[in-house]
């Protein structure tokens, strides 16, 4: 969990109107510019909707040694 510092800039974006046609791709909060628009901090926090780095580091599918 990411502290309220962190998560509320992007989240307050996301819930206004200049957010109303964003769709399609996560935040990343912790890349989060608040020194920039809402929309520029946006374009640089944001990646496509799905977790496609997650299939290189499938830890969890690797067999555990005893």
């Amino acid at each position: 969990m990411l502290r309220p510092s962190i998560m509320g800039p992007p989240l307050a974006w996301l819930v206004s109107d200049a957010a109303g046609d964003f769709t399609g791709q996560r935040i990343i909060a912790a890349r989060w510019d608040c020194s920039l628009t809402g929309a520029e901090a946006a374009a640089e926090a944001c990646r496509g909707i799905g977790w496609p780095e997650l299939g290189a580091d499938a830890v969890w599918l690797t067999a555990q040694k005893s």
